[in-house]
């Protein structure tokens, strides 16, 4: 069941037979090699590029994917200086796929920092083309939802909404190397061992296989074996069967 909703980003990623397309990529696993290894190795001078890369390539037809990198993208670009996102717009503003701008706007508003709404607010009188001129207006009007706003999920739709948030904290992990991010997702899955709610539990178990899934990415599992090695409770119970398997009889050590 929890197969049907949860959004395992690298691993489609990784597997999609998208075609490749130009902007300083050569192929998808190019692209995705370099989402990967962001944090650790950022490179803003290529965000732009990045952007329109995904905007030309097959990848942007999987809806599913969209939100998830405009995270990331928003993330990088304003973990960047001003003067890097400067030139990310100059390189957009060139660029002649319009949807690049689409993804640019949305990934400036998902960032959801002061700075960023300044940004939109400075190019709302100059980005005038009627499709960003009513996206500009709608994200001035309000802003975007908390990731996992909703930690008991009551419907089919909620739980893919949130599951997409899971999503959406792995990128933001990805671009910065900000452990803080996965440590949401690690809270979430202990909604699988100590919520009473069906919802919420669902939702627990949803992040519990979701940091189980990400355990290729080298990083993650150094930085959940780091936690594990100091967890209790609920966490080390979680831990414990994301890193090793469920151990019976296995009880986590007292605070």
């Amino acid at each position: 069941m929890i197969r049907t909703f949860v959004t395992l980003l690298l691993v489609f990623l990784l597997a999609a037979p998208f075609p490749a397309s130009a902007a300083g990529f050569d192929a998808d696993q190019t692209f995705m090699d370099w989402v990967e290894n962001y944090g650790r190795h950022p490179e803003p001078g290529r965000l732009a590029d990045g952007i329109s890369y995904f905007a030309g390539s097959g990848l942007f037809k999987a809806q599913q994917l969209r939100r998830p990198l405009a995270y990331f993208f928003g993330t990088a670009l304003f973990r960047s200086s001003s003067q890097q996102r400067e030139q990310a717009v100059t390189a957009l503003e060139a660029d002649p796929n319009p949807t690049a701008r689409v993804i640019f706007l949305n990934a400036v508003w998902y960032a959801g920092v002061p700075e960023s709404r300044a940004l939109l607010a400075r190019l709302r009188p100059t980005w005038t083309a009627p499709h960003l001129a009513a996206l500009l207006q709608g994200m001035l009007a309000e802003g975007p939802r908390p990731l996992l706003a909703v930690t008991s999920p009551r419907d089919e739709e909620e739980l893919r909404q949130t599951a997409q948030d899971l999503d959406c904290l792995w990128m933001r992990y990805l671009a910065s190397d900000d452990p803080t991010f996965v440590e949401d997702i690690v809270r979430a899955a202990c909604l699988s061992v100590s919520a009473d709610d069906e919802g919420a539990k669902l939702l627990g178990f949803t992040a519990r296989w979701s940091l189980r899934s990400n355990l290729k990415v080298p990083r993650v599992r150094a930085l959940l074996e780091q936690r594990f090695a100091t967890a209790t409770g609920d966490e080390w119970l979680v831990l414990d069967d994301v890193l090793h398997g469920r151990q019976t009889g296995n009880t986590p050590p007292t605070q």
